[in-house]
């Protein structure tokens, strides 16, 4: 029984649109498709493919922001204990209070604070908590 889905035409010298597609997924396409068919779905499956790239690159681009704000401006480090002091910034409790026995200017701003006390930043610290917990793998 001869199938006519699945016969080349042998005098045509172009290649298949779906040439530059590795081997492999050809396998998971019928063989019963036509060439325009297979042209088509595989146009479709590299925009798809172009799309979860795009949408993957903005996602890393925000858990970089995020982890940023994570980000100690005097250690360079992930905070454990943030706290927002008078200038308005967050910083890790141990360095600010490190840098307040020193001075009396924001260490981002220089300019003087009006005091120096210190409230937790309770939605930073649990948001930091969760990004630890995370299974990155």
């Amino acid at each position: 029984h001869h199938n006519s889905c699945t016969t080349q035409n042998a005098s045509s010298n172009r290649p298949p649109p779906f040439a530059s597609i590795p081997a492999e997924s050809e396998a998971f396409l019928p063989s019963c498709l036509e060439d325009a068919e297979l042209a088509q779905i595989l146009r479709k499956m590299k925009c798809l493919a172009f799309d979860l790239e795009e949408r993957f690159a903005k996602i890393k681009g925000v858990a970089a922001k995020i982890e940023e704000a994570f980000v100690c401006p005097i250690s360079d480090e992930v905070m454990e204990d943030p706290v927002f002091a008078a200038d308005g910034h967050t910083y890790e409790r141990r360095c600010i209070k490190a840098w307040l026995r020193k001075h009396d200017t924001s260490p981002l701003t220089n300019l003087v604070l009006p005091h120096k006390h210190l409230v937790p930043n309770h939605s930073l610290r649990g948001q930091i908590m969760e990004w630890r917990s995370k299974d990155w793998n």
